[in-house]
């Protein structure tokens, strides 16, 4: 069996340097989970120390990527580490304006979470937070 409870399988991920989120998503687990079963397997996680970008080109990444997650993403890092590199840098994020009124109105005529993202140059999860405020909580 090919999971995060045989040893053989999580040893092979940590070796080919797969992230514990990405170990954590294809296991269907939490990253907490993870690392219990490292810890049980007796394996060391592989720490990839990723290099922060100077400002200027942190500053040009972010301007190409919607969104914290997409630069995470394009950085190999966590969404809350990349927007971190963005406050120490102090790079200003964008901050969605959307006309709540429009965009529940877009979405009561058929417009998806995602094509309602693409049309305001937002995230998902900023729409989705639009829609109904105390989604995520």
């Amino acid at each position: 069996m090919d999971g995060i409870d045989n040893r053989e399988w999580l040893e092979a991920q940590l070796e080919r340097n797969v992230s514990i989120t990405n170990i954590a998503d294809v296991a269907g687990v939490s990253r907490q989970t993870v690392y219990a079963w490292i810890e049980r397997h007796k394996l060391r996680p592989v720490r990839s120390q990723r290099v922060r970008p100077p400002p200027d080109e942190l500053a040009r990444l972010y301007d190409r990527c919607r969104t914290t997650r997409e630069l995470g993403e394009q950085l190999g890092v966590a969404p809350e580490t990349a927007r971190r590199w963005l406050i120490d840098a102090d790079i200003e994020r964008r901050r969605a304006r959307l006309d709540t009124g429009e965009v529940r109105a877009k979405r009561l005529a058929g417009a998806t979470i995602a094509q309602l993202a693409i049309d305001h140059g937002v995230g998902n999860d900023t729409i989705r937070r639009r829609l109904d405020p105390s989604w995520g909580e």
